[in-house]
């Protein structure tokens, strides 16, 4: 990056660290803006630098702000370098105002996993291009929606908690000169500062960037405003009540998309809510690794008060045609954002949308996954194969046992636990299992393996299949398996299962199933809309035919691996 400034930090700052230099440079050019480039270099030449810092606080704490405070004697050297040289660029004309918000984007983004979120600038853009009118008022509160608020093009009301979000907030807003710009510092949950005549003050739109996954255990904010009507560990529920109570018209606000496909009771309840308002106008997933902060990929929820309709717009945008390589290596860019918006606003089916009512959302678990209702070509040609098959589901011929943590005893009855790392790459259970020791019970008895289980890897790594082909002696499966048991009356064959499992059918349904964001889950909740062939039993039986041939053909592989072994272990020069 071709900047002066960064380039003089970096050579100043020697040992110390972008968070300590971060609310020195971002005070310093709001000194640079508020007293201008003669009169501080005034201040420099009579030594008055100190005194100039003192009086731009005290200028703040009028309006109710505090910036952060600077141990002067601890950083005098650097700070009297940095404005000295500053102040000279700005006289030679050598930056500008749009250099020094590049310089607090660089530090910013740099600070990575221990800094602030950053919303990138194409995410902005959608989000701004979201909302039916930018000119009208405003709302965009908590930490990183200050790029959302600096966007806007009329009165924006920006809220914050933190003194450092507050500072960047204020500094960014003078060096873009900008206008009805309201800058306040607060808990917008628990102590919310817009207010007006004893109610919360409205605008017509809020749009957020709200901290990822919070989780306010029982400390329900307090509530004078009657916001909250549900009671929920989950903050998205509290920050998409806070939003909607302060906007007439749109909210559009980022979430994980751990929320989209959350279905506890509070979280439901409130789905359900926007659901029979009419209010979920569009979701829109994004890829992942777009935040300096984490890989977590995200969504957009668009709700709108207005709208009334009786489908949802929902939009899948996380695949590769989205993504560009970004300016740092491990972060990508969000691309094609232009043609985002044109399906958000034709508001119709496309390769990359779906049009869903809400009881098809409530027939899909509450999820709001665009990802579960949007069908790509892949999955048109997986649906039509699907449907030259009459289909049952699974869970009306086997039960699902979700093996249960069992408490290891030193004295008690030894039990061999089957993990991932056991089955092979035909689902064949290998290799030594854990032993581990527990009191013997109903609990243990349950879940104890018996010949024709399937294991199917439910956490985290999904999709991995294995089958038990004889009974062995108190043998369980780990928590990372769902076991999948067929009932004594159905006619059909544990071979057949597993092979539909394994085939590409059943796998695009498993993974058209899979919830979780930061580590994919398949639920029994999920499983219970997996869906297989019903086929004649003398079809099915075609299984097992199969398998023995995938059996025979393994071991002929492993006998081949073990003499290229036994051929790369001898010395190529004995004869």
């Amino acid at each position: 990056m071709n900047n002066p400034v960064i380039k003089l930090v970096e050579d100043l700052r020697g040992a110390l660290s972008l968070d300590e230099i971060t609310p020195i440079v971002a005070q310093s050019f709001l000194l640079l803006k508020r007293t201008g480039v003669e009169n501080l270099s005034d201040s420099l030449a009579s030594n008055m630098l100190w005194m100039e810092f003192d009086e731009l606080n005290k200028q703040f704490k009028e309006f109710g702000h505090h910036l952060p405070v600077i141990d002067v004697e601890k950083f005098e050297s650097f700070i009297g370098e940095f404005v000295e040289n500053l102040v000279e660029l700005y006289k030679l004309g050598g930056v500008n105002d749009g250099d020094l918000l590049q310089v607090l984007d660089y530090f910013a983004i740099a600070q990575g996993k221990n800094g602030m979120t950053v919303v990138p600038k194409e995410v902005v853009r959608l989000g701004k291009g979201l909302l039916p009118n930018t000119k009208e008022s405003v709302y965009c509160p908590f930490e990183s929606s200050y790029s959302f608020a600096e966007a806007m093009d009329g009165d924006v009301g920006y809220e914050a908690q933190l003194t450092s979000s507050i500072a960047m907030a204020l500094t960014r807003g003078e060096l873009l000169n900008k206008v009805g710009y309201d800058i306040r510092q607060s808990d917008p949950l628990s102590n919310p500062k817009f207010i007006t005549h004893g109610g919360l003050e409205q605008f017509e739109h809020s749009i957020a960037f709200p901290p990822f996954n919070l989780k306010l255990g029982k400390e329900i904010p307090k509530d004078l405003w009657g916001r909250f009507v549900e009671k929920s560990s989950n903050g998205y529920v509290y920050q998409l009540r806070h939003m909607l109570a302060h906007s007439y018209s749109h909210v559009v606000v980022c979430v994980a998309n751990s929320f989209l496909t959350s279905s506890v009771s509070a979280e439901a309840a409130f789905k359900q809510d926007m659901l029979e308002k009419g209010w979920l106008k569009a979701v829109i997933s994004l890829p992942g690794n777009l935040l300096n902060s984490t890989s977590i990929p995200f969504s957009i929820i668009v709700l709108d008060k207005g709208h009334h309709g009786h489908s949802t717009l929902l939009i899948d945008v996380s695949g590769d045609y989205f993504t560009a390589e970004g300016k740092v290596r491990t972060i990508k860019s969000l691309s094609n954002v232009g043609q985002i918006l044109d399906i958000y606003h034709d508001d119709e089916v496309s390769d990359f949308s779906a049009l869903v009512t809400a009881e098809e959302i409530k027939q899909n678990n509450m999820s709001w996954m665009p990802s579960r209702y949007v069908m790509t070509q892949d999955d048109r040609n997986m649906t039509d194969k699907l449907a030259e098959f009459k289909m049952v589901n699974l869970a009306d011929i086997a039960e699902f046992i979700r093996p249960q943590m069992l408490k290891s005893v030193v004295e008690g009855e030894t039990f061999s636990e089957v993990v991932l790392s056991n089955l092979n790459e035909i689902g064949q259970l290998t290799g030594e299992l854990k032993k581990v020791k527990v009191k013997q019970n109903n609990k243990a008895s349950k879940q104890t393996l018996r010949k024709g289980d399937i294991l199917l890897s439910s956490r985290g790594t999904v999709g991995r299949v294995g089958l038990v082909e004889k009974d062995e002696k108190n043998m369980l499966a780990s928590q990372i398996f769902t076991v999948i048991r067929i009932k004594p009356y159905a006619s059909i064959t544990p071979e057949f299962i597993y092979q539909y499992l394994v085939s590409e059918l059943g796998q695009w349904q498993l993974n058209n199933l899979v919830s979780g964001s930061a580590q994919p889950v398949l639920s029994p909740k999920d499983l219970n809309a997996l869906q297989i062939p019903s086929l004649p039993l003398s079809e099915m039986k075609k299984a097992e035919k199969v398998r023995t041939q995938v059996i025979k053909k393994h071991q002929q592989l492993e006998h081949i691996r073990d003499e290229i072994n036994q051929l790369n272990a001898n010395m190529w020069f004995v004869s």
